[in-house]
């Protein structure tokens, strides 16, 4: 009778990992097997593994919403790109210091040295080809343009 009942309860284990293991996406017939042999152990532990049915609904989903976010982060860097050419100054500012020459012409001589208050570290900006660079220089490592200073005598 012991027998019996033992052989029954198995069966059911067997039959109940089989059920669960497909459910979970997982072998069948190996996890029938597990509960053939294993009985109440083998159900414990097919019931707390994870659902491998769900991690591919879940991986596919995941891939779905990175492709997405990958395709408007190439829509965003395509209307960076437009308004970066849109707004694009056609030519550098000539200088105001420069007013003699013709406009549009480029700089070929420069006479007069551009005043500036005191020497400093910081960043100036030349008044000759719009460059930045430390305001302890000369002159403009650009264009060349001479600069002097007030607490210096004029050139």
């Amino acid at each position: 009778m012991a027998l019996l009942v033992f052989a029954i309860l198995n069966v059911m284990c067997c039959y109940f990992c089989y059920f669960v293991g497909t459910q979970k996406g997982y072998n069948g017939p190996l996890c029938a097997f597990a509960g053939l042999f294993g009985s109440f152990l083998a159900c414990l532990i097919l019931l707390l593994m994870p659902d491998k049915a769900s991690d591919t609904f879940n991986s596919t989903a995941y891939n779905r919403e990175v492709s997405e976010l990958r395709q408007q982060v190439k829509d965003l860097q395509k209307r960076i790109t437009e308004l970066e050419h849109s707004a694009a100054p056609a030519d550098q500012p000539n200088a105001a210091v420069h007013t003699e020459q013709a406009k549009g012409e480029p700089i070929t001589e420069i006479s007069k040295p551009v005043r500036f208050p005191t020497r400093t570290s910081d960043t100036v900006i030349c008044p000759g080809c719009g460059k930045r660079q430390q305001g302890n220089r000369n002159s403009c490592y650009a264009c060349g343009l001479p600069f002097y200073y007030e607490d210096e005598p004029r050139p």
